[in-house]
């Protein structure tokens, strides 16, 4: 790519998929981690509404708003190559 004058750039954004702007579709309940279970009250559940790593629809949640971010406030467009 060098060589042809083109540049490739990587980037990595951290703790991406709970930056989603959007939010789970589905009901996804959760047991509180060891660490917080005696602040709550026996039986307490997390109700998850933000994608997180580990649920099989966060990259989409993320991907979306990654897109929408780049089409709307940095006027960017696809290329029909994708």
């Amino acid at each position: 790519m060098v060589q042809r004058g083109m540049n490739i750039e990587l980037r990595d954004i951290t703790q991406a998929y709970p930056q989603a702007q959007t939010t789970l579709k589905r009901t996804i309940l959760a047991h509180l981690p060891t660490e917080l279970v005696h602040r709550y009250p026996e039986g307490t559940l997390l109700h998850v509404i933000k994608p997180l790593y580990g649920i099989a629809e966060a990259g989409v949640h993320w991907w979306t708003t990654y897109h929408g971010h780049h089409c709307k406030e940095l006027d960017m467009a696809t290329s029909t190559y994708d």
